[in-house]
């Protein structure tokens, strides 16, 4: 697929001695929905900054499929609307065409509150006011902050899908930054995880999880934990492949603490000066067990 977004080699400091991001490069399609995932001063905000505009890089460019910049509408954290301004008037600031506002107040269904002042909506209707406003822009690139960041998790689900939902269906090529792996899974083509400015990894969520190209990527994309061997080797695993009395990879282990959390328990167990845990229908009463990973799901670096 041909790519709508190109970007080669983008460098950018804010000290001449201190390189925030160094030689970034990937490139988006059209429709894609793309994830940047990274731990707090990692980059991944000022690369936002940078696609959006509002800095510029020391080194290297951002193109669409013409060689020229491509426009691009933000989302910020925290929505970012004017508080003196009705919900219509806030999305006439972006544009006159009244056909085309009518048409975004419909998809995103802000008719029930047009008429009212940002501070009086939930963080939900003030998310959807503010991607009606991006959207108004008729952007070749939405770049989403920390979307759902200041929404509570029981309407997180709802609002994941329906704004994906909405992207796919209008084949909207998307930048989401956010340092919650939940969100990046959930609304994720395609993920990239940056570490001290450079680019560690760029692949599927799920090949990302199963296959992470460090120890640093792993714990960033999921739970994990290692063991050490019988014959010494120290190898990792996601918690949930962890099993009890496996023949494989086996190793004893000190049972720590039984986690209770609804439908399992979480197993804090110690091994070698280290702590893991893994998961189990049961409360583990044993003071030490024996547990494996089968060969399939071991993970070495």
């Amino acid at each position: 697929m041909e790519p709508l977004i190109k970007v080669k080699d983008l460098s950018f400091s804010y000290k001449k001695t201190d390189s925030v991001l160094k030689e970034i490069s990937f490139e988006i399609a059209s429709g894609e929905l793309l994830a940047i995932l990274g731990s707090s001063g990692s980059g991944k905000t000022t690369l936002l900054n940078l696609l959006a505009g509002l800095i510029h890089p020391q080194q290297g460019v951002i193109l669409n499929s013409s060689n020229t910049k491509p426009s691009a509408a933000l989302v910020f954290q925290d929505y970012a609307l004017f508080p003196n301004l009705s919900v219509l008037d806030n999305l006439k600031l972006i544009s006159s065409d009244k056909e085309q506002i009518q048409g975004w107040i419909e998809r995103l269904q802000l008719a029930n509150f047009i008429g009212q002042k940002p501070s009086t909506l939930s963080g939900g209707q003030q998310q959807r006011v503010a991607v009606a406003r991006a959207m108004l822009c008729n952007p070749e690139l939405l770049l989403l902050d920390e979307p759902f960041s200041n929404l509570d998790t029981a309407h997180k689900t709802e609002l994941r899908l329906n704004l994906k939902t909405l992207l796919k269906d209008k084949k909207q090529s998307t930048i989401l930054v956010t340092h919650d792996l939940e969100d990046a899974f959930a609304l994720a083509d395609r993920l990239i995880v940056i570490d001290s400015g450079r680019i560690v990894q760029d692949d599927t969520p799920e090949k990302l999880y199963h296959n992470p190209s460090s120890e640093k990527v792993m714990a960033l994309t999921g739970g994990y934990t290692s063991l050490i061997t019988e014959n010494g080797e120290k190898i990792f695993a996601r918690p949930e492949h962890i099993k009890l009395d496996m023949e494989q990879n086996k190793c004893e282990v000190e049972i720590l603490e039984n986690q209770f959390s609804g439908s399992q328990f979480k197993v804090i167990y110690a091994i070698n000066g280290t702590s893991g845990y893994f998961y189990s229908p049961e409360r583990i009463i044993n003071p030490s067990i024996t547990i494996g990973i089968a060969n399939n799901h071991v993970i070495r670096f």
